[in-house]
């Protein structure tokens, strides 16, 4: 007599891989982050002196963080032109002393480092998803050939099967049991020796 098996929950799906925001809002972001960077470095001036590209730097990780490389660096070349103007001597001028070009420079440095290193852990990212994703698919067409070379065919022409009407996860798994209780036990062989029979496989299930 066959054995039933009791009804599975459905399965929620397979997991979501995270996809960043459209360019718009990312680019957007850019601009608003490099305004407000502004904005703070002009109401907070006397506090940024010191290093009047403080805010820039937190508008550049942040943008990274949310729009990737390419918000970042527009981030960046919107920084330099600003502070230039508002905050390097000579102030509202487009002159620049060797200092102040030796510290834009820097800024502009560590500016790309910031972008690059976010570019880098989003992209080893996408690999390891990919390979997780091409190794699992290898795992489980390797256990269904294994299951397809340890069954056998019904009269009726049907593959043994009990699990045809569970979701895939449930009947991946009920497989596997299968697999396990096939190669830890010894299932009774037809007389021709060849592989079990339908019903044997069936009781020993």
């Amino acid at each position: 007599m066959p054995v039933t098996t009791p009804p599975q929950p459905t399965p929620r799906g397979p997991l979501r891989t995270l996809r960043e925001p459209p360019p718009a809002l990312r680019y957007g972001a850019a601009l608003v982050g490099s305004a407000a960077a502004l904005g703070l470095s002009l109401l907070f001036r006397d506090f940024v002196a010191p290093n009047v590209f403080i805010f820039f730097f937190a508008a550049i990780i942040v943008t990274a963080w949310y729009g990737g490389r390419g918000p970042a660096l527009l981030v960046t070349a919107l920084a330099l032109p600003l502070v230039n103007w508002f905050f390097l001597t000579p102030r509202f001028s487009w002159a620049a002393t060797p200092a102040s070009v030796a510290r834009l420079a820097l800024f502009a440095s560590l500016a790309l480092l910031i972008g690059s290193m976010r570019e880098s852990l989003a992209e080893a990212r996408r690999r390891a998803e990919t390979v997780a994703a091409e190794a699992e698919e290898q795992g489980v067409g390797s256990l269904r050939i294994e299951l397809r070379a340890s069954g056998e065919d019904d009269p009726g022409g049907h593959p043994t099967d009990r699990t045809a009407d569970q979701p895939p996860p449930h009947r991946f798994l009920h497989r596997a049991g299968l697999v396990a209780h096939h190669v830890t036990t010894s299932w009774p062989l037809v007389a021709d020796n060849r592989r079990p029979s339908w019903r044997t496989a069936r009781l020993g299930g």
